[in-house]
């Protein structure tokens, strides 16, 4: 017997002991993860506050990815901050072809003590990004 007609013969009884069905369920699998070829980039500035109770706080949060996409900023709830807006500013493309989206967050502590949002996320294409951690230290308001 030939190497070549052994081999088929190998895939062959391979394939009747039912690999098939495995071999396309990985295949599946893989396939649209790397035909998405989504290359998102996320950072925020600042990544630490000082604050007093009632002082505003702009958190910019940047998204760079290779093409444009819809965009869904998570924000989680905190009871010791309140969000006072979500600005929206313009997009804006890069000499290299890359697009960068751009999101401030406002928020306004309530009372001393120290916070740590770690997550604030971005959706895109159905898959989350989420932004390093922020720590936000209110400390009591000096006479």
């Amino acid at each position: 017997m030939k190497p070549e007609d052994r081999a088929r013969w190998r895939y062959r009884r391979y394939m009747a002991r039912g690999a098939a069905p495995l071999l396309i369920l990985l295949a599946t699998a893989v396939v649209p993860a790397v035909a998405s070829g989504e290359d998102v980039r996320v950072a925020c500035t600042p990544r630490a506050f000082r604050v007093v109770p009632g002082e505003p706080m702009r958190l910019e949060l940047t998204v760079r990815t290779d093409s444009a996409v819809s965009l869904r900023l998570h924000v989680p709830g905190n009871p010791l901050l309140k969000l006072r807006a979500v600005e929206k500013l313009p997009v804006r493309r890069t000499p290299e072809g890359a697009v960068v989206y751009k999101r401030v967050v406002v928020w306004q502590a309530l009372q001393p003590g120290v916070i740590t949002m770690a997550d604030v996320s971005v959706e895109t294409k159905k898959r989350k990004h989420i932004f390093p951690k922020v720590t936000i230290s209110v400390r009591d308001p000096v006479p």
